[in-house]
This record gives C-alpha cells, sequence and structure tokens, in this order.
C-alpha cells in the first residue's frame, strides 16, 4: 500500500502543505482547500481537519495498539483520550 506524505501538515494560504520537498524543491502540497466558499469559516475549518489527518491517523492508531495490549491500564487509555481531546480542540479551532 502507498503510504501518505508524512505529517505535520500546515496550512499555507489555500494550501495543506507537508514538511517535505517534492523533486523539483518546491514544497510538497498535499491538498488545495476552495476559500470562495460561503464566508461562514468552512474554508479555514476544512483546512484545519484535513491538516490534522497525520495526527488523527496516529492517535487513532495508538488507541488501537492499547486496546490491543492486555498489559494496558486506565492511565494508558487516559493518555490517548488527552491527546484525542487536545487535537480536536485543534481541528475546531479552540486549540
Amino acid at each position: 500500500m502507498t503510504q501518505h506524505t508524512p505529517g505535520p501538515w500546515v496550512i499555507v494560504g489555500h494550501q495543506i502543505e507537508g514538511p517535505t520537498k517534492d523533486q523539483d524543491g518546491f514544497d510538497r502540497v498535499v491538498a488545495y482547500v476552495h476559500l470562495r466558499q460561503p464566508r461562514n469559516g468552512s474554508a479555514e475549518a476544512n483546512a484545519r481537519l484535513i491538516a490534522a489527518a497525520p495526527e488523527m491517523l496516529a492517535v487513532l492508531r495508538r488507541l488501537v495498539a492499547v486496546d490491543a495490549n492486555p498489559a494496558a491500564d486506565s492511565l494508558d487509555v487516559t493518555r490517548v483520550a488527552d491527546d484525542a481531546r487536545a487535537l480536536l480542540a485543534k481541528i475546531e479551532g479552540k486549540g
């Protein structure tokens, strides 16, 4: 399976960029966000959601790993939940 562009992804204007350069030395554009959407903040919200994708994947992987680990304790679950809450706040523009 092909791997996605590694994170972190950042919002630069109307683009979501990864941390690496392409073969020509330009910033690696992961996605474009159409900023001509209604002026209700949806374009910015979409950009935050897209940019958070690598972090969401990491939190989901950690959650699955904790769930699969019989030795995991409530502190392990709490740490993953705290990271998920922080990520949600970032996506929702509160963090």
